[in-house]
């Protein structure tokens, strides 16, 4: 059995050596969780970890970042109406778990390697390009950018990598590794060489839902 509120409580007992009448309620759902205590702050990842979800941390920045994509934003530039519930987070993630757990994977990899990009970042280009075509984006994103497999000078994966090496000099942000991530997903898509990764000339689309994902 697992107990999923109240520990601190029966430790204090257990401590005080003192005998204490308590009230125990079985036969719960775990995603009772979700909802004790709702007066303290229990992040999405919090909720997560309640269900055993590997690389939790790493799942919940996917995940925010993916939804709030798909509704034509970016994170942090939104505003609350693009910011998603943990209602709506967790429902996107049952909807979604094991391309949100493949993912992941890209995330764990883009780490260990030690690339200056948060692996989230780079795993939720993965994911929204893995929608299009998974082995495509495995070989992009996790031999090419990752692994620096099979590449030169020219192809999109080294412009990629490149500009993120960069990008501490360049003061680039998470968004916009994001979306360099994606364009040069859409010129390696085009069999396409590069000698730069740059931003569009007419700058980055107003609306997320306008940028395209070949």
């Amino acid at each position: 059995k697992v107990l999923i509120d109240g520990q601190h409580r029966l430790e204090g007992i257990r401590r005080s050596g003192t005998v204490q009448l308590c009230l125990i309620v079985e036969g719960l759902s775990m995603d009772a969780q979700e909802v004790i205590d709702t007066n303290a702050y229990r992040s999405f990842a919090d909720d997560l970890q309640f269900r055993n979800v590997l690389s939790v941390s790493a799942v919940a920045a996917i995940t925010r970042r993916v939804l709030i994509f798909k509704r034509g934003s970016l994170p942090q530039t939104g505003g609350a109406a693009s910011t998603p519930t943990k209602t709506e987070l967790m429902a996107f993630y049952e909807a979604n778990t094991p391309a949100l757990a493949d993912a992941a994977k890209i995330a764990i990899r883009c780490s260990n390697a030690k690339l200056t990009v948060p692996g989230s970042v780079l795993a939720s280009a993965y994911y929204l390009c893995a929608e299009k075509d998974q082995v495509a984006a495995g070989i992009f994103y996790g031999e090419q950018v990752i692994d620096g497999v099979n590449i030169d000078v020219t192809d999109p994966a080294f412009r990629l990598r490149y500009k993120i090496g960069r990008s501490k000099d360049d003061r680039l942000t998470g968004n916009e590794l994001f979306l360099y991530a994606v364009k040069s997903w859409n010129h390696f898509r085009k069999n396409e060489k590069l000698h730069k990764l740059q931003a569009p000339r007419d700058g980055w689309p107003k609306s997320m839902t306008d940028l395209v994902i070949h």
